[in-house]
């Protein structure tokens, strides 16, 4: 019997005829292999991500795909991806970059004790919260926003800092559990190089913001992972079919 290969298996009932000491017996058994389209499917985990997957590599409005994104994105924070601590990581950044050592960014002594201090009770957060992978993605963007907020000559408000933190972290968690497998096979589909992938994702970040900030707030203001909800979608609804049904037929041209 010819191998088959791994790539073009799909689910079938097959029959073997073996013959044991003359005597043949049947064995039925059913082989499941994922297409070749569907290589980049099998490494995501999580609902949602694959759906999210399909609409990026294939022809989608972007309002459309941002709502599959943040839906996949809010339903990663309920389950695989936790962050028990996420209103912490977003007190003591915000207490890190309000310190009145920030006042004189000019001087990188204040800057480098500013971010020891935040990396330490980051460190504790993330102790305290082992293995959850939703906590790890917020304290690396904590760091980030840090870094990227420390430097600029003015001073952010809680909100704003809390909404930049927001828009970073669930950029990153969407990057984590999605496009960090897809992208090769995104881009592939797509016909893309890798610079006009990465761009393409450059892009989708600025459109995701919104949201992202509404997702986070929810996130972060949640006593319960269960509770953590997304936004309502920015994508144009479809009309009822009632309201399709009595629209106009289009004649055709002969």
């Amino acid at each position: 019997m010819t191998p088959i290969p791994r790539s073009d298996i799909i689910v079938t009932n097959m029959t073997i005829m073996l013959t044991l000491s003359g005597v043949a017996r049947t064995l039925d058994f059913k082989v499941r292999v994922m297409p070749d389209d569907d290589r980049f499917e099998r490494q995501l985990r999580g609902r949602g991500w694959r759906s999210a997957y399909r609409l990026a590599a294939g022809e989608c409005a972007t309002p459309r795909l941002v709502d599959s994104l943040i839906r996949a994105a809010a339903h990663a924070l309920r389950n695989q991806a936790r962050c028990p601590s996420l209103s912490n990581v977003v007190d003591v950044l915000q207490v890190a970059l309000g310190s009145p050592s920030l006042l004189n960014r000019s001087n990188s002594s204040d800057l480098l004790r500013a971010f020891e201090h935040l990396a330490n009770a980051l460190g504790q957060i993330e102790a305290r919260d082992r293995g959850h992978v939703g906590t790890q993605i917020a304290v690396r963007a904590a760091e980030k926003v840090f870094l990227e907020q420390a430097g600029q000559n003015q001073i952010h408000s809680k909100e704003q800092i809390r909404d930049r933190l927001g828009e970073v972290f669930i950029a990153d968690l969407i990057d984590h559990q999605c496009f960090s497998r897809v992208r090769n096979g995104i881009a592939e589909k797509k016909g893309r190089t890798a610079e006009q992938q990465h761009a393409w994702e450059r892009e989708l970040r600025e459109e995701i913001k919104p949201q992202a900030r509404k997702l986070f707030r929810s996130a972060a203001e949640a006593g319960d992972n269960r509770e953590v909800r997304a936004p309502k979608g920015i994508a144009t609804p479809p009309a009822p079919l009632e309201t399709q049904l009595r629209e106009p037929l289009i004649p055709l041209q002969r």
